[in-house]
């Protein structure tokens, strides 16, 4: 935590990294396994073995274990900062219901929308950014 931070906008934001993997929606565990299953079909000759659906499902769940700092966790710490959210419409990577979680955790601070999805909403800050001077400098 920086002390000298004054105000927080969190940009497709959600609470629960692991169930962020698992569902799908960021398509990190599907993808994942869905290229297992084919290497499990025709193996490199010098793999020896190729973890199990189980096996991977234990790695993300401690990967996402292991990240403290998502913003889930910190909400509790940092509620009382001024905040500012903004999602999209579209999004399809951060599931609506995770950023709801994540707005109530935070207190329902300001809330921005957009109707675009997760990489564009990146883009779209471009043509925010004096929108979001704006609210900074309130």
């Amino acid at each position: 935590m920086n002390p000298g931070w004054d105000s927080l906008i969190f940009v497709s934001g959600g609470t629960n990294l692991l169930s962020l993997y698992e569902s799908g929606s960021a398509g990190l565990f599907q993808s994942t396994l869905g290229w297992i299953n084919e290497a499990r079909a025709s193996p490199p000759r010098k793999v020896t073995r190729i973890y199990t659906d189980r096996e991977y499902h234990e790695i993300f769940r401690q990967a996402a274990t292991l990240t403290r700092f998502h913003s889930g966790a910190l909400a509790p710490l940092i509620r009382d900062h001024r905040i500012l959210m903004i999602a999209g419409t579209l999004d399809r990577i951060m599931p609506r219901e995770q950023a709801r979680k994540l707005h109530r955790a935070l207190g329902s601070p300001e809330r921005w929308t957009t109707p675009l999805g997760h990489h564009l909403i990146a883009l779209q800050l471009i043509l925010e950014v004096d929108r979001i001077d704006r609210w900074l400098d309130r």
